[in-house]
């Protein structure tokens, strides 16, 4: 049986972000100027928390729908052929002179850009998000004691810097929280909000990781000629 899955499909203009300051460009078909101006535009009040708590669900996709203009089309086309038409004069960016000539003389560079980074930036905040909150590998066990040890995302490189300054100096900040859900007591690193350490509310599965994890290891420790501690 194919597995069902949930997603949430949200509207852009005038639902997820307010657009109607463009609404005068875009009627006149002005599409350099609705791209110079997105600038105008604005989220409506608590959108960015709405988001975060939505992509916090387990298992729930986010996706955007608008219905994109075919000059927006041509737009997008246009570019992608007067690059490709400067890379076969220019095979390699070995003349800056050149490569800001082309950035000069095209109106479109500056927002391929912004899109461009718009993009890799939703991509890898997605990634970030999938690591710390629901891939296998953001927790990882040191088999010599047993923990559960987290792996620690940051998204810019003041955090970063930060989270590393807290770490070699041992001041970590740390919050405690209870996972219903799932059936854990976490420890979360309190910038980057990862799961540090996790302990299972399943009291046969602690009590068996107390009682029995590493056992053999500890007798070893503790064995002498022929006498065995039993």
């Amino acid at each position: 049986m194919p597995l069902s899955k949930s997603a949430i499909l949200f509207d852009l203009d005038e639902t997820l972000v307010l657009t109607s300051a463009l609404e005068p460009l875009r009627k006149r078909r002005n599409w350099p100027r609705v791209y110079a101006n997105f600038s105008q535009t604005e989220l409506p009040p608590a959108t960015l928390n709405f988001i975060a708590k939505v992509k916090a669900l387990t298992g729930v996709e986010i996706g955007v729908v608008t219905k994109l203009e075919p000059d927006f089309y041509k737009f997008i086309n246009d570019f992608i052929q007067s690059f490709v038409t400067y890379r076969q004069q220019q095979p390699f960016s070995l003349w800056a002179e050149k490569e800001n000539e082309f950035r000069a003389a095209s109106d479109a560079f500056a927002l391929i850009c912004r899109i461009l980074a718009t993009a890799e930036q939703f991509n890898f905040d997605k990634r970030a998000d999938t690591l710390r909150e629901v891939h296998p590998l953001s927790l990882q066990v040191h088999l010599e004691s047993g923990v559960a040890n987290g792996v620690l995302v940051v998204r810019s490189v003041d955090e970063c810097a930060e989270v590393l300054h807290k770490l070699l100096t041992n001041s970590l900040d740390f919050l405690i929280e209870f996972d219903t859900k799932e059936g854990c007591t976490l420890l979360k690193e309190k910038i980057s909000q990862s799961p540090f350490r996790a302990v299972s509310n399943y009291e046969k599965m602690a009590n068996s990781f107390w009682n029995f994890y590493l056992l053999e290891d500890f007798r070893n420790q503790w064995r002498g000629g022929s006498t065995c501690l039993t």
